[in-house]
């Protein structure tokens, strides 16, 4: 009886890729769900043709280089990004936060190719001056949604980046200037308004103050109001606090509990022209003990169905020409800033 002899199988080739991705710190489920379009079948690759269109695809979502991905024995690496200020904790390095900052920057320099503006627009030169012209509109106070607009209108495009690799170190956000454009990128997941509203502010602190520079990217990996000792830093944080509050700090001795400071912050809001959530986080900023869960408390209360990063994908929509780009951008762009 003759024997059947099952020939080796050609093992398809996005596994070798997905393993060469996984060098970088890119895990398959990313390189699936987020640098491939979703209707991505790993089988089209099977033909050579159809595994070079991957590679393109891979190419232009990670922003890795076509000819390194064609040679499946060159080694991948993020190249460095030309003119980053990289505004890091005491412990993290330049490396650490290469890989998101890629995928940040990208999103930004995708969104500014989108965007038609008047780049002759001269921007106010202080925060006081942007305050003043936010509340001259009848608002009651800065706002992460009037904000928001506030940039877009000035030629500030504002993006939220949902998606980074897991495993890599993240960042808060990051201001740029692409071909003349200020933009930014918010990198947090917070979904309560209020945290993004000074993380907004400062971003747009630094390119007021001149931090970013011509064609310059400026990251902040955390930003934070106490400890940090770099001026550009400091800088940037009174220009947030200026343009949020008004130089305004809201303390108290005592420990008040979430809705019991959600109530006292509606009140002091009013009063003194202050997005209330500002004044319930600020109020754990300045207390001893840093009550961080009574200010979280105190946010879902303010605003319990709230989703910042729905907002700024909102606003973002909103402004955008998609018909700049091609078609697989534009979905590209949408799964980065999915606020899901």
């Amino acid at each position: 009886m003759p024997r059947t002899i099952s020939l080796p199988k050609t093992p398809n080739p996005m596994m070798l890729l997905a393993n060469r991705l996984k060098s970088l710190g890119i895990p398959k489920a990313y390189l699936r769900h987020v640098a491939l379009p979703e209707w991505w079948n790993d089988e089209i690759a099977l033909n050579p043709t159809g595994y070079a269109q991957a590679l393109g695809y891979v190419s232009r979502s990670l922003g890795l280089d076509i000819n390194i991905l064609l040679n499946p024995d060159a080694p991948l690496a993020f190249s460095p990004i030309p003119q980053a200020k990289f505004k890091l904790k005491k412990n993290t390095t330049d490396s650490e936060v290469n890989q998101n900052a890629h995928l940040a920057l990208r999103v930004v320099k995708t969104a500014v190719a989108a965007f038609q503006h008047d780049s002759t627009k001269a921007l106010p030169l202080t925060a006081a001056a942007i305050r003043q012209e936010i509340l001259a509109k009848g608002q009651q106070w800065v706002s992460l949604e009037n904000l928001l607009r506030w940039c877009w209108d000035n030629g500030i495009p504002v993006v939220s980046v949902s998606h980074l690799l897991p495993d890599a170190k993240k960042m808060d956000g990051l201001a740029a200037n692409i071909d003349g454009c200020s933009a930014i990128a918010l990198c947090t997941k917070k979904h309560q308004p209020a945290w993004l509203l000074f993380h907004l502010a400062h971003e747009i602190g630094h390119i007021i103050l001149g931090h970013v520079g011509d064609s310059g990217i400026l990251l902040d990996e955390e930003i934070e109001t106490k400890s940090n000792s770099d001026k550009d830093e400091q800088d940037a944080n009174e220009f947030a606090h200026e343009l949020v509050a008004n130089k305004m700090k809201f303390s108290s001795s005592i420990l008040i509990r979430g809705e019991e400071l959600a109530q006292a912050a509606k009140k002091l809001g009013k009063e003194h022209g202050v997005d209330p959530g500002f004044i319930a986080l600020n109020y754990a900023w300045n207390h001893k003990q840093q009550p961080w869960g009574s200010a979280n408390g105190a946010l879902k209360c303010l605003a319990p169905q709230a989703n910042a990063l729905t907002l700024i994908q909102d606003e973002m929509r909103k402004h955008l020409n998609f018909d700049l780009l091609p078609e697989e951008s534009v979905a590209w762009l949408l799964r980065m800033t999915d606020p899901d």
